[in-house]
């Protein structure tokens, strides 16, 4: 960076209480002196700045009691100081650096730390060794996750409160435009970091689905064409829904106190995604009797009523099109569709297209073809 000279002349006197030059300085001197001074605050500031990040991320270590570890607390604590520091110069420049070098440290070093905590080739392996849940493991994993949950909250709060901060110091619509646009690239950044966590959360559930398949794996085998008998022996004996919940509560649920709640309702969605989208593909392979689509509608009602409890949010909406395979086919006859088609179907919206419906209702054993392929849907 170019150093600009500091006006020299002779030593300074006191005179009427105050330190004054020999002779007055010119304007031009006088900004020089103020723009060497804001580059040096910035070069100093930089240099604080980014060895206390470095440093955050090298000491890191797990903190007793919390759900992240201590850099991610220690990183935002430094760039806060920072930056409300660089704003109480009230010089834009000084705000507009600080703010440049806040995102590239974030951009780079830090993501590149919270990267590294999610990368393992061996996760699947580590996470059930001897096919139970790893305590240490999962401790590992679930905070790497947190650790990028609480910075994607903490980068928007950080962004808000600088916002705030320069609206009452900077006035001009000149320096709020300035302003606006290096916010914006945390903006940028904040969306950067939901995709890191997206990928990680991804990661972690492509290694507990497969463990979850076999029992849905099951379901391929039992039959929903059910005499009255049938049914009343499956609502004493459940045939699957129970084994399956049991799966997740074993291969999921168990990671729940490790992890922030945002995470493992995003975690549990995903694991309710993979069933949904399995279970959608083999019902849409049986038969049914009427009695068949009275069970699909109870064994839906079970699934949704457990993962209620297990979630903050709602999972209704992710079963609505089993939830609508099952009114289907309990449907008396084949027109009675149309009693919740159109214009009949009141508050509900279809998730099913014409064709799907079609399609379920042929599952239906009584359902004659040429009465399905009449319907005007």
């Amino acid at each position: 960076m170019e150093r600009l000279p500091l006006w020299g002349h002779a030593p300074s006197v006191r005179a009427k209480g105050r330190l004054v030059s020999n002779e007055d300085p010119p304007k031009q001197q006088l900004l020089e002196v103020d723009i060497t001074a804001w580059q040096y605050y910035v070069v100093l500031e930089g240099f604080f700045m980014v060895e206390n990040v470095r440093k955050a991320i090298r000491i890191d270590e797990h903190v007793p009691d919390s759900l992240t570890t201590s850099m991610v607390d220690d990183v935002f604590y430094v760039l806060q100081s920072c930056l409300r520091r660089s704003i109480s110069t009230s010089n834009i420049s000084s705000v507009v650096a600080v703010l440049s070098n806040a995102g590239s440290l974030l951009g780079n070093d830090y993501h590149e730390a919270l990267q590294q905590k999610i990368r393992e080739p061996n996760l699947g392996a580590r996470l059930f060794l001897g096919g139970i849940g790893v305590e240490n493991t999962g401790t590992e994993i679930a905070t790497a996750l947190n650790n990028m949950d609480v910075s994607f909250e903490y980068i928007l709060k950080l962004k808000h409160e600088i916002e705030e901060q320069c609206t009452e110091v900077f006035p001009a619509p000149t320096d709020r435009e300035r302003i606006k646009s290096c916010l914006s690239e945390l903006g940028e950044l904040s969306n950067s970091f939901k995709q890191l966590l997206n990928s990680g959360m991804e990661q972690l559930v492509a290694t507990v689905t497969p463990r979850i398949r076999p029992v849905l794996d099951t379901v391929a085998t039992i039959s929903y064409e059910l005499t009255e008998t049938e049914y009343a022996e499956n609502e004493v004996n459940d045939p699957w829904v129970q084994r399956l919940l049991h799966s997740v509560e074993t291969n999921a649920a168990w990671l729940q106190p490790l992890m922030t709640s945002n995470n493992y309702d995003s975690f549990l969605h995903l694991i309710i995604d993979f069933i949904v989208k399995r279970l959608e593909v083999i019902m849409m392979q049986k038969r049914f009797s009427q009695l068949g689509g009275l069970q699909l509608d109870r064994d839906t009602r079970a699934l949704v009523s457990h993962f209620s409890g297990m979630t903050q949010r709602t999972v209704r909406d992710k079963f609505a099109r089993l939830t609508q395979m099952a009114t289907i086919l309990n449907l008396e006859k084949v027109s009675e569709i149309l009693d919740f088609w159109g214009e009949n179907s009141g508050p509900m919206t279809w998730r099913l297209t014409p064709a799907e419906v079609r399609r379920v209702l042929g599952l239906r054993v009584e359902f004659k073809p040429e009465s399905i392929a009449a319907l005007k849907l």
